[in-house]
């Protein structure tokens, strides 16, 4: 499985990749364990920066994330670190019942992400004069829209969180039938999985909007950069006298 940060943590989460249905019992595993639990072990990706220096890779040398393969070699799991096993519905819930908003922390991110690309495709054009030309204003422009709509989906995916979790409390049906419904509901399900009369705009943009957005404005960075972008100075040139 893959490991996020795992060469700097303490423990190791096997979170659930939900939903699994009857029949994918085995597969319904998540608990907590030490990373120096004997037998686990981690198979880093070379790092990004690759001892380039903060100058040369500003942003990998200081937000690189070390992912990693992690490897489970008869590895002892404690029943007291096993949060499901071969238990599917309560596999399924484990994410909507965290404490916290998963979907409106994940858009908040991804809305980031873009406006930093955003104003670094900005930058790169007007360094080399093309933020005047028409054709890469249009481009600056379809991101600078993007980014606005992603503005909006962070307030709408805010609403979705609150108005989902409010759903179930309150009811004033004292009907047998309204009272199970009120005890069973779950609080951020419906913006996961979707549900009658409850969206899941949240997750919808997490898989749909932001990969494509995400992609466009890598393009568009290539774009505005074009040859430039291989011919980028390096600390030991500016370093040069003879430079």
């Amino acid at each position: 499985m893959l490991s996020t940060l795992a060469p700097v943590s303490d423990d190791l989460w096997v979170a659930p990749y939900m939903p699994r249905k009857p029949g994918q019992e085995a597969y319904a595993v998540s608990f907590s364990i030490p990373v120096a639990t004997p037998g686990l072990k981690f198979i880093c990706r070379e790092p990004y920066a690759a001892g380039a220096g903060d100058f040369n890779r500003p942003l990998s040398s200081r937000f690189d994330e070390g992912d990693a393969i992690a490897v489970f070699d008869k590895v002892l799991v404690p029943w007291e670190r096993v949060f499901a096993a071969r238990d599917v519905e309560t596999y399924n819930f484990i994410a909507p019942r965290m404490p916290g908003y998963f979907a409106l922390q994940a858009v908040i991110r991804g809305a980031v992400k873009l406006r930093f690309m955003t104003g670094l495709a900005c930058l790169v054009a007007h360094s080399i004069g093309r933020s005047e030309i028409t054709r890469y204003r249009e481009l600056l422009g379809e991101l600078v829209s993007y980014v606005e709509l992603a503005d909006g989906l962070v307030t709408a995916t805010a609403h979705e969180v609150w108005t989902n979790a409010q759903a179930g409390e309150g009811a004033t049906d004292s009907s047998s039938e309204a009272v199970t419904a009120a005890k069973s509901f779950v609080p951020g399900l419906a913006t996961l999985f979707g549900a009658p009369d409850k969206g899941m705009l949240g997750i919808t943009t997490l898989r749909i909007f932001f990969p494509f957005v995400h992609t466009r404005a890598v393009e568009v960075i290539r774009l505005a950069g074009s040859s430039g972008l291989v011919m980028t100075p390096t600390e030991q040139d500016f370093a040069n006298p003879a430079l």
